[in-house]
Formats: C-alpha cells, structure tokens, sequence
C-alpha cells in the first residue's frame, strides 16, 4: 500500500500534487494526516476532508477513520473514478469554530482498457458509508453500557467476600468509566454525521433538514440538483430529437420535441444511404 504521511503544519503547496494513483484504484493508497496540533490549539473536534475531482463543479465530503489525533483517508475507487488534477481541503470543527488548511492539489493517473462510463455519484456513496459507520459505533456503545451494567452486578453479589467485592467493584466502574466515554464518543459521531449528511445533501439535492437552502446557504443555486435542472430547461427551450427502434416492426423512429419540428427535417440521400439532418433557418 502507498502511504502519504501530512501534518497541518506541513500541507503540500497547490503546484505539488499527491498522487491518488491510476484511475479507478481502490483501497491502494492511504493518506494520513496527523492533525493533533489542532487538537492541542482547540480542544477535541471532528475532522473532515472536502475533495473536488477533476471535472466536479463542487468538493464531496470523503470518508475518514481518525485515532489519536491521526485521520487516514483510504482512497477510494469513488476518489479515483475521474482522471486528472482535483484539489482538496481538510476542516476541523470545534462547536461553531472551524479551522481550515491550505487548499492542496490532488492527482489521479489515466488507465487503459477501462471501460467507459459516469463517475458513482459521491454523495450517496458518502452519506451511506457514514451511517454504517455511526451505526457500528452506536452498537459498540450499547454494548459495552450493557457490559457495565452487568459488571455491577456481579460486584453487589460478591460483597459477601471483602477482597473479592473490591476488586468486582474497582472492575465495574472502570467498565463504567469506559462506556461512559464510548457513549459519548457515539453521541459526537452522531452528531457529526448528521452535520455532514445534512450538507451533503444541501451540496447534492438543495436541501437541508428537509427544507429548501436559504439564499444565504453557501449550496443556494449552486446544488448538483439545481444545474441538473438548468440544463435541462437549457435542453427544453432549444430543442432536442432522439431515435428509437419499433419492437414490431424493427423500424427506425425518430422523435422532435415540438419546439424543434419546424426547424430539422431528416431525409435519406438515394445515392449514399445516408441519413441527413437539415437544420432550417
């Protein structure tokens, strides 16, 4: 596996891309960032990683793992699926205070032989990743509460031994202590998620807590689903055709949205066979 060590303190400038690998890569490359400075300066917070691919119109959060002030982004089939330079950008969040790094280039190597095809959509693939990560976490969470709950038990019952009451009881509550701090762990990841959900879909859909984004939401008028629309209303007004094949009669069809019947005719030259488009003034 390739692995890319970064610090805060040492982000690559913007003319010395990291190499992500070849186009369609999963799982080779792994970029870790320690990010404890950070943690020191502004007490505990959650981290993200914001990338733009080569191409993309915005940044899709990605997908992080973080222990002991360290977040590893494993690079994805989803990171690599466009080739090109993209560009990226780490966010510490602490409350309402965020701390952004340097905005850093990224670079992913054309292949041969792929077959051609749409990039997965990022923000599903994120926002499903996320959730089965904070439903783990819950579990784990619950898990161990019920361990505690369980170790107090066995320590009430073992009162009638001086020394072994002690040591159940010394037992149980550091099973306690670490449930407690598991649980909370859970709640801020939680919370996190729901943050970071809630903006993806504001990035993807428009909206956000299931309304639409105000006009002073940074993903007003600029949501994938916004310029999806725009292009098509651009498609609408000028016209389009399109061809299908009649399963009954094996006929070619050819279809023109209204606005566009007058202006194109189509007609079939007799000497070459060919089909030709006439577009009328």
């Amino acid at each position: 596996m390739n692995v890319i060590n970064l610090s805060v303190d040492n982000i690559p400038c913007a003319s010395w891309p990291i190499m992500l690998g070849q186009r369609r890569e999963n799982g080779v490359t792994q970029v870790r960032l320690n990010y404890q400075p950070w943690i020191d300066e502004f007490g505990a917070g959650a981290i993200l990683l914001f990338l733009k691919r080569y191409g993309d119109a915005v940044a899709y959060p990605v997908l992080l793992q973080t222990a002991d002030g360290v977040a590893v982004w494993t690079v994805s089939e989803l990171d690599t699926a466009v080739n090109g330079e993209g560009k990226a950008e780490y966010v510490f969040m602490v409350g309402d205070k965020r701390e952004k790094s340097a905005v850093f280039s990224t670079f992913t190597a054309p292949d041969l032989g792929c077959a051609p095809g749409d990039p997965p959509d990022p923000y599903q693939t994120w926002v499903d990743d996320l959730t089965e990560l904070g439903a783990e976490t819950l579990q784990n969470a619950q898990d161990a509460a019920q361990s505690a709950e369980k170790a107090g038990e066995h320590a009430e019952a073992a009162e009638t031994a001086k020394n072994a009451a002690q040591a159940a009881k010394a037992e149980a509550e550091g099973a306690r202590e670490a449930a407690g701090q598991s649980a909370q762990t859970a709640t801020a990841a939680a919370t996190a998620a729901d943050e970071s959900a809630q903006a993806a879909k504001a990035w993807a859909v428009g909206e956000r807590g299931g309304e639409p984004v105000a006009p002073g939401d940074p993903t007003y008028n600029n949501s994938s689903k916004h310029w999806a629309d725009v292009a098509q209303q651009g498609a609408e007004e000028s016209g389009f055709a399109w061809f299908d094949v009649d399963d009954e009669t094996g006929q070619m069809v050819v279809t023109v949205t209204p606005n566009l019947a007058e202006s194109v005719t189509f007609t079939v030259d007799e000497n070459t066979g060919i089909l030709e488009v006439v577009v009328n003034g």
